[in-house]
């Protein structure tokens, strides 16, 4: 009896776990860790193939597959391009595992799932067009045509009911379901489905299994490890974790940066002469401004908002921080002629409020601990006001509906402006402006309410503030100071105790979700490396030297 009951136990913290990383994922706040997915097979009673293919699959051939539609397609077709049509209008909004026909291949000991060709083709059609411009790391000719020879390689044979792919395929195999999975989770909304049904899990999940606790090993030149890192960090991304108050940083002694060749990366063709350079290239001209505002979030958690940051001299930092931002802020300036795209003045908008954000996070320990002084309060309150003002105009454009990827850097970088002006307009202490804080606090929770019945990370973000904007809400309704003041701070105080633990605990270990050399081993165990050694200039040397194997 009492080893039943260990057994019992061990199976629901294993369960527990799994539903905590499911829960992370579809929030885009993964922490991963290998037994979340080994439970599946070892506590559910059969692989994770099987798990989510409750009927045996009919066999599906290279030549004709079946869409989620149900109609018959040609998978030799040249794929649409996306130039003439909008991907996500064609796209099968509720192709869910378990609705589709998926086919099945195994990769060294694993057994997976791959959409129809039609499907894929689709899957990448979105990726290249709305994602790829703001996250890029994929050249497209390139990745699509080693998809082909993959897609080829598994199903020329009717006949063949599992076909089996070289081990070394392994490492792509992971980036194209990291591909989809972001597909999904910025394309499909929240869902109150069962967890293997949660946007993207699917596909996370598979490439883990083909990375995670395995000797993969790669042949000749390869990028897909490093491709596969960066394309995950998506999922790791925590700018929204208030606790921590830290966005995506890197340090500037780990990453040198020069300004590439302007070049269209769908008209670089592997092994060809690079084309003639270009003002439509998606890079340019903000890549420098993005590496800088990285090195920025990197020296302010350092030196600012860790725990272990010196206690001394943080105020001093903040404060010479904060002037760097502004002026940084005012070079950039708010627009530029040289700003001709759709795709150059989103990319323009995501750097002005990442740092309009960093600006925030600065001094955001003051304001979720009640310790603010009225000058902190009036500069985070002015800068919140603008960073919603901005996300605001951007909402009325027309792009607006297809900038998928906007939605979700919004649904995070808007979270720190709700809870200042939330907090300020609960407390009312600065009348002349308790008008305006309003009325941004209102434009910030209606543009989180809509992102969050299309998005996850939306979801998430609603979830999250709900006590918050309950309580600002109740201020907002009329009622005297008088009347809601003193039971509203004594409820925002206990609202934020938790917080306030996390912040004076947290630092004693490594930051959740930073992209670092555990990450690097993870899915290179076979390379050997000491953790002092690590930079992200070492990385991409190693990873670019022919013939690593």
């Amino acid at each position: 009896m009492k080893k039943l009951l260990a057994r019992l136990d061990s199976v629901e913290q294993e369960a527990a776990a799994l539903r905590l990383s499911i829960a992370a994922l579809a929030t885009g706040h993964l922490q991963y860790t290998s037994d979340s997915i080994r439970s599946i097979s070892d506590y559910s009673g059969g692989s994770l193939v099987e798990q989510l293919s409750p009927h045996k699959q009919p066999r599906l051939t290279y030549e004709a597959v079946r869409s989620p539609s149900g109609l018959e397609v040609d998978v030799r077709e040249k794929a649409t391009s996306v130039r003439g049509h909008s991907p996500a209008s064609t796209f099968a909004s509720t192709a869910l595992p378990g609705q589709a026909s998926f086919l099945r291949v195994k990769c060294g000991e694993v057994t997976c799932l791959l959409p129809p060709h039609a499907t894929h083709q689709r899957y990448l059609d979105f990726f290249f067009t709305y994602l790829s411009p703001f996250h890029p790391c994929l050249n497209e000719t390139h990745f699509r045509n080693r998809c082909e020879r993959l897609y080829k390689e598994a199903f020329s044979d009717p006949n063949d009911d599992l076909p089996i792919l070289r081990s070394t395929a392994a490492l792509f195999l992971a980036l194209l379901f990291s591909v989809y999975a972001c597909v999904d989770v910025l394309r499909l909304p929240p869902t109150t489905h069962d967890d293997s049904r949660r946007p993207g899990y699917i596909w996370y999940c598979q490439a883990q299994e083909l990375v995670n606790n395995k000797d993969v090993t790669m042949i000749g030149f390869d990028l897909a490890p490093i491709q596969l890192l960066i394309l995950q960090a998506l999922f790791q991304c925590h700018s929204a974790n208030i606790a921590s108050a830290e966005q995506y940083s890197m340090r500037l002694e780990d990453f040198t940066m020069v300004q590439p060749a302007a070049l269209d990366d769908r008209e670089v063709i592997p092994d060809e002469p690079l084309p003639r350079p270009t003002e439509r290239s998606a890079l340019q001209p903000y890549l420098t401004q993005f590496v800088e505002s990285g090195v920025y979030a990197g020296e302010a958690w350092d030196s600012v908002m860790a725990a272990n940051a010196p206690s001394l001299g943080r105020s001093a930092a903040a404060d010479l921080m904060d002037a760097r931002l502004v002026q940084w802020l005012k070079d950039f300036g708010p627009s530029a002629t040289a700003t001709t795209t759709d795709t150059q003045r989103q990319q323009r908008f995501i750097l002005r409020t990442m740092c309009l954000a960093l600006r925030i996070m600065l001094q955001l320990r003051h304001i979720v601990t009640l310790s603010y002084d009225n000058q902190c309060g009036e500069l985070c309150g002015t800068v919140a006001c603008e960073l919603v003002t901005e996300v605001y105009e951007a909402t009325l454009l027309p792009t607006w509906s297809t900038s998928y990827y906007l939605k979700a850097h919004v649904a995070s970088i808007i979270l720190s402006s709700t809870i200042v002006l939330s907090i300020l307009v609960i407390r009312r202490r600065a009348s002349e402006r308790q008008h305006n804080y309003e009325l941004c606090l209102q434009r910030a929770v209606k543009i989180v309410n809509d992102i969050a019945a299309t998005l996850s990370i939306g979801a998430f973000s609603q979830g999250y503030l709900a006590g918050l904007v309950r309580l600002a809400t109740s201020s907002m309704s009329g009622k005297s100071p008088h009347d809601v003041g003193a039971a509203s701070v004594d409820d925002l105080e206990d609202l934020l105790a938790a917080e306030m633990a996390k912040i004076t605990t947290l630092g004693d270990t490594d930051a959740p979700g930073l992209l670092n050399v555990h990450s690097f081993i993870r899915v290179s165990p076979d390379i050997p490396l000491e953790l002092d050694e690590f930079s992200w200039d070492w990385l991409f040397d190693t990873f670019t030297q022919e013939g690593l194997a």
